[in-house]
């Protein structure tokens, strides 16, 4: 699926082939960053019977009984602690080929701190409000009809959207499906990151600032199938998830979804069009959505969700228009009166 929506990206925005499976598979990943190559000892079967074992010395003999009974490849670091024995009979063992040494290149990055508990905000899921369960169970819906969808929630700030994201995720998690969550920039992704990580215990993030090891390393989780949730920019939109069941792009109307470099894409767009091939959703949230969206949503390409009330019934923020037209000496610049004294009123 992935190499059709490079196909599709190359002929949409009319841009190379190769240019796109640069930005699909990151340069960390095509270099190995964070890793290094180990060697690892297995007996070699057919020569190890018993006749062959017992005419070994005693420390060679020791040491191979010790790798069959095992089980497992190991080091010749570890064989040497566990068998109590120096170099020289492993190395015997090699070169009468009683061992065979594989290779194996592995990661070197340790796995990044999880949020913990007493960080500061509760981890309980909270008591939904009736917009919130209408949303939810329209969400729910269109994951369990099995078709590409996309949905604009359209909510105003503070009215609990990212909740029903979470509930959502937690649905398509039931079935072994896992999620990308697209935030517009990299300065909200622990924010996001650390919601998420309270209620799922598989959480990736991918974004531009993490060091090279980090992003390889984050990006092979992914590939495997350990994570069920992705959180990152624009460039999260291409996480290779095995089984992905749902997208969700929060403040979808933010314009750093636009890439300005080759290959130049929306990520709104090639989200739509990942979706659409694998037959999943695709929720837009904003309080303020695009233009194309909200066309969309008229002419019957996307349904609209709303939600017009903040979550307790928190009143909505007193809303006052300046005309900066009128000005007096003690206004400067974008700073009104008006706005001055409501700054030190508040400081008060």
């Amino acid at each position: 699926p992935l190499v059709r929506l490079v196909a599709w990206i190359s002929h949409y925005y009319q841009t190379p082939m190769g240019q796109v499976f640069d930005t699909l598979i990151p340069s960390s990943v095509r270099t190995n960053a964070g890793t290094r190559e180990r060697s690892y000892l297995t007996p070699n079967g057919p020569k190890c019977d018993e006749a062959s074992i017992e005419k070994l010395p005693k420390k060679q003999r020791s040491a191979l009984r010790f790798l069959i009974e095992a089980g497992r490849p190991m080091t010749a670091s570890e064989l040497m602690v566990h068998a109590e024995c120096t170099r020289g009979p492993i190395s015997a063992l090699e070169s009468k080929e009683f061992l065979i040494t594989m290779v194996r290149r592995e990661m070197s990055t340790s796995t990044p701190m999880r949020w913990q508990k007493g960080d500061g905000e509760d981890t309980s899921a909270h008591t939904l409000s009736s917009e919130q369960r209408v949303a939810l169970d329209r969400i729910d819906a269109a994951i369990n009809s099995g078709k590409g969808k996309t949905l604009l929630l359209h909510g105003v700030t503070g009215s609990g959207k990212t909740e029903v994201y979470i509930r959502a995720i937690e649905h398509v998690v039931k079935f072994g499906r896992g999620a990308i969550v697209m935030v517009p920039e990299i300065s909200l992704t622990p924010q996001t990151r650390g919601r998420f990580e309270r209620r799922f215990d598989g959480v990736a993030v991918l974004h531009s600032q993490m060091t090279p090891a980090e992003r390889h390393f984050q990006w092979q989780r992914i590939r495997r199938g350990e994570v069920q949730v992705v959180v990152g920019p624009r460039s999260a939109v291409f996480a290779p998830l095995p089984r992905l069941g749902l997208i969700v792009i929060d403040e979808e109307h933010d314009a750093s979804f636009k890439q300005d470099t080759q290959p130049r894409y929306h990520a709104r767009k090639v989200a739509h069009a990942r979706a659409m091939s694998l037959g999943v959703p695709l929720i837009l949230g904003s309080a303020t959505p695009s233009m194309e969206s909200w066309h969309a949503t008229a002419t019957g390409h996307a349904e609209r969700i709303t939600m017009k009330e903040r979550i307790y019934n928190r009143p909505m923020p007193d809303v006052e228009l300046v005309d900066l037209r009128i000005r007096d000496q003690r206004s400067r610049g974008a700073i009104s009166r008006q706005l001055h004294q409501a700054t030190v009123d508040t400081l008060k």
